[in-house]
Parts: structure tokens; sequence; C-alpha cells
């Protein structure tokens, strides 16, 4: 009898020890049996920022030839050349559209454009100083008046060219704008003298200072 109870308490231990795990795996010794849970990952790589540009094609502003001068006049761009030919203020229109359809005598916006075409007409000049017709005449109620304090360098004339505005450009050699005799109703651009002079646009001059918008 002994031999037998001593046989059951063997043969229970060792089935309680060997029992196979649920998964049908090698049988595990002191351990839990219960199957682990599966976990799922809810968390997603973070999305990569996109980054949107918009690039807007600009073109280049551009003179009808490389003898003309650029200028950036900030919301347009101008450009100008010197017109050689012996005419007087009442031709200067037409000897600047046959530089181009589209040019005008024209006027300055800054002081830095009368010095840039000072030095631009006199080289076409084949070096020479000489006085230039530009796009400027007097205006109606400063007809036949000289300076007073109604008529003064800066609102005595305006610009012609329907885009040059401001008072920047009157830029006046000495005592100039004098209206001589009352009858000096245009404007000339004076290479030796370094500045504008008006002028009764009846002497021939070698030429016009011209204008165009750019393309």
């Amino acid at each position: 009898m002994l031999l037998t109870t001593t046989f059951l308490i063997f043969f229970v231990r060792f089935c309680d020890c060997c029992m196979p795990t649920k998964n049908g795996g090698m049988p595990i010794l002191n351990e839990d049996l219960d199957e682990p849970e599966e976990v799922i990952s809810t968390s997603q790589s973070p999305e990569e920022p996109t980054t949107t540009t918009t690039t807007e094609a600009s073109e280049d502003p551009k003179c009808p030839d490389d003898t003309w001068i650029l200028f950036n006049r900030g919301t347009y761009s101008w450009c100008m050349k010197t017109a050689i030919a012996s005419i007087q203020q009442a031709e200067a229109a037409e000897t600047c559209q046959n530089l181009n359809a589209n040019a005008v005598p024209s006027g300055f916006q800054n002081a830095a454009e009368v010095t840039t075409m000072i030095a631009q007409a006199r080289a076409a000049n084949n070096g020479e100083d000489a006085r230039f017709y530009i796009g400027a005449e007097r205006v109606e109620n400063c007809i036949g008046k000289g300076i007073t304090a109604s008529c003064t360098k800066l609102n005595s004339f305006k610009w012609t060219d329907g885009k040059t505005t401001g008072t920047d450009g009157w830029i006046w050699e000495g005592i100039q704008p004098n209206n001589w005799q009352f009858q000096q109703n245009y404007v000339y651009l004076d290479t030796e003298m370094g500045g504008l002079a008006d002028g009764n646009g009846l002497f021939e001059y070698p030429g016009v200072i011209c204008g165009v918008e750019a393309s």
C-alpha cells in the first residue's frame, strides 16, 4: 500500500510540472500558463512637413537694345538714349520716334539720371559738350512770368513724357530757369554746365534725350 501511494504522488507532481502550454509549445516549469495578450502599437511616425513654394516668373526689364541706359524707377523701369540730330524743340518728338516707335523726349526722375545722361549725351556727341532738348515745358499759369512766389524753380515746368513725376529731377544750372524775355517755355540739358536751363525751343541743338518704358 505504501508503494502505491508513493507512486501516485510522484505521478501527479510529474503531470503538474510537465503540462504543455496553451500554444502547444514545450512545457514551461513554474511559469504563468496564461497566453500573453497581443500588443498592437497605435503610434504613427509624424508626417514630414510639407513646404509649398510659389515662384512667380518675372522677366528682367529690357530696353530696346543695349545702346539704351536702363533706370529702375521703383514701380517701373525706364530706358533713355540720346538721339543725335540737328533739331529744334518742335522736332524732338519725331526724332525720338525714329529711334523707337514708343520713345518720347524724356524727363528726369532724379539727379542721378541727370548725371548719367550728361555723360551719355556727351559721348554720343563725339565727346563734345552741347545742349540737348528734353521732355519738359512751362506750365500754363507760369507762361510769361519769371521766378515768383507762385512760380518757383520746382513748379514752373512739367514733365511731358507721361511717366516722370516729382521735382527731384529739376537740376537747374546757376540762375536757371530765368525765362529770358519771358519767352523760354522749354527745357534743355546743358552738358557743359551740368544741369538744365530753359529756352525758347527755336535754336538748333545736336539732339534730344529720348525715353521709353522698359518691356
